[in-house]
C-alpha cells in the first residue's frame, strides 16, 4: 500500500511531522550551511546559528570542526536518552555528564585505503551523580540508553559505552 502522509503540525523549532503507514510518526528536520568569510554558518530554522570549518588559518577564531557537531549529537542524544532511561526505572539523578569519543581513519577519508566508514564508532561515557541508585540500575539505564539513542541507531557505526558513579558529587553530600 501507499504511505498516505498527514501533516500534524510542528513538534518544534526547526522540525516538522507526518504521520505514515500504521501512525507512526515521521519527523523531518532541516538546516543548510552557507559560506561566510572562509567558515560555514549553520542555519536551523527556529534556532540560533551556529558555525563550522576546517580552521586552517591560525589567525582565525576556531570553531568546531564537523566531526566535533557529530560528537556532539551523540553525546546530547545518550544523555537525553540515559536521563530519560533513568527515570523511568526511578532513578534520581542529581547529576550528568556524557563523554563522547570517536576515532576517524583518515586513510579512509582521503581513500588511501578502500573501504567502510572512516568514522570507526563512538564510545559513551556516563559520569552519573546518584548516590541513591543501585550499580544495578544505573547499569540497566545505560544499556537502555544506547539501545533507544535515534542518532546512534541512525550512523550505523559501533556505539561501546561505560559509566561511573561521579565520585564528587557523592563528595558533596
Amino acid at each position: 500500500g501507499s504511505m498516505a502522509e498527514e501533516n500534524t503540525g510542528n513538534p518544534g523549532k526547526g522540525a516538522s511531522c507526518s504521520l505514515g503507514h500504521g501512525g507512526f510518526r515521521t519527523e523531518h528536520f532541516s538546516c543548510c550551511a552557507v559560506m561566510e568569510n572562509g567558515k560555514y554558518r549553520i542555519e536551523t530554522p527556529g534556532y540560533a546559528d551556529y558555525f563550522s570549518g576546517e580552521n586552517e588559518n591560525p589567525d582565525d577564531t576556531p570553531v568546531p570542526v564537523p566531526v566535533d557537531y557529530l560528537n556532539g549529537a551523540v553525546a546530547s542524544c545518550m544523555a537525553i536518552s540515559y536521563e530519560a532511561a533513568a527515570k523511568k526505572l526511578g532513578i534520581g539523578l542529581r547529576g550528568l555528564r556524557t563523554e563522547v569519543k570517536s576515532d576517524l581513519d583518515m586513510k579512509k577519508v582521503y581513500g588511501i585505503v578502500p573501504g567502510g566508514p572512516a568514522l570507526n564508532g563512538f564510545h559513551v561515557r556516563f559520569i552519573v551523580d546518584a548516590p541513591d541508585a543501585d550499580e544495578y540500575l544505573l547499569r540497566k539505564a545505560a544499556v537502555k540508553a544506547e539501545r533507544s539513542s535515534v542518532v546512534g541507531k541512525t550512523l550505523g557505526v559501533s556505539i561501546t559505552y561505560s559509566w561511573e558513579r561521579d565520585s564528587a558529587g557523592d563528595k558533596e553530600r
